[in-house]
């Protein structure tokens, strides 16, 4: 369950004259990475995060915490910096090697203001390469059933082989006009909208 959710955006808080010059959009792939190890790291669901916007100079994310705390700071995000440092060479950006960020904003949302962040995130290209952890979030706040529903499918989706994943396109394709056309049509596009990534 999610206890609370804070805003955070991020600069450079020394930048090096390399790190002056340094588009963090182009950085963009390296960013998503580090945020997925953070939460492969805290995926108990003591935190978790999700990059919202990338600027030339900042990096917005939300910082979900489950646990609950008394003081909450940009400090929980210490290993997802330190992870830029490690495995990315961010290092070079930085005239002090220890701090990389400076948290330029820092607070907390309601679940109202979360759950719209989110949803605008869903036809964003950052939405995309984080659309499962969006989901989870979304399913968090909609009910525990959902939750229940979205593990079971992440542990069932590695037993999918790919002939089975290209005989279940095939089918719905071949069936979308009959039955829930409504559902199979909506995977059908959420389908394509992944592959369209590929061309």
């Amino acid at each position: 369950m999610i206890k609370d959710v804070y805003e955070i955006i991020l600069r450079l808080k020394t930048p090096s004259e390399k790190g002056k010059a340094l588009n963090f959009y182009d950085e963009l792939h390296n960013i998503i990475e580090a945020s997925e190890i953070f939460n492969e790291k805290f995926r108990a669901w003591s935190k978790r995060m999700i990059i919202t916007q990338v600027d030339f100079q900042s990096i917005s994310l939300l910082l979900f915490i489950e646990k609950e705390k008394e003081h909450i700071s940009s400090r929980e995000i210490r290993f997802f910096t330190t992870t830029l440092i490690n495995d990315y060479s961010w290092a070079d950006y930085s005239r002090e090697k220890s701090k990389l960020f400076a948290g330029t904003a820092f607070h907390k949302l309601t679940k109202r203001d979360t759950i719209a962040v989110l949803k605008s995130l869903e036809n964003d290209a950052l939405g995309s390469t984080q659309k499962l952890e969006i989901e989870k979030v979304l399913a968090l706040y909609n009910n525990d059933r959902d939750v229940n529903r979205y593990n079971a499918l992440s542990e069932n989706v590695n037993n999918l082989t790919d002939t089975q994943a290209l005989a279940i396109m095939q089918y719905l394709l071949e069936t979308k006009n009959l039955g829930d056309t409504v559902q199979k049509e909506t995977a059908i596009q959420e389908i394509k909208l992944i592959l369209i990534h590929y061309i």
